[in-house]
């Protein structure tokens, strides 16, 4: 237990960005699972392809090339493999700007939490979760 503890506290004498990170996560309802997989984020008549980062049972972070209109819920799809396509309306948690390369080009980073997600879409993002 003591070594245990010591490795947390190391971990944690970071900058102040890394505390952060971890009191985000110590806050989070479900585990994230890093993950790659597409996504299709319409918002109006506006679509944008992206692709998720991480995934979890609340929400996705996920990167795309463009922002949509954030003043209003999105809806968003993705393309879960060996499931059916997932749809839910989400809603903008927070948003980054990721440089790619050399700095002179860069992607969206986008967390949305999910905000109708029927039964069936529940159950095929935990079946998802667990593979």
């Amino acid at each position: 237990m003591k070594s245990r503890a010591k490795s947390h506290t190391h971990q944690n004498t970071g900058s102040a960005d890394s505390k952060t990170a971890l009191s985000r996560r110590k806050g989070r309802q479900y585990p994230r699972n890093k993950l790659s997989v597409p996504a299709i984020v319409g918002s109006g008549e506006d679509v944008i392809k992206g692709h998720i980062v991480d995934l979890s049972l609340s929400g996705v972070f996920m990167l795309l090339p463009e922002l949509p209109d954030l003043t209003q819920p999105v809806t968003l799809t993705i393309d879960l493999p060996r499931f059916p396509p997932l749809v839910s309306s989400a809603q903008l948690v927070r948003f980054d700007i990721r440089p790619e390369g050399d700095g002179s080009s860069h992607q969206y980073g986008l967390a949305v939490r999910f905000l109708s997600l029927s039964s069936e879409h529940r159950l095929v993002l935990f079946n998802a979760l667990r593979i």
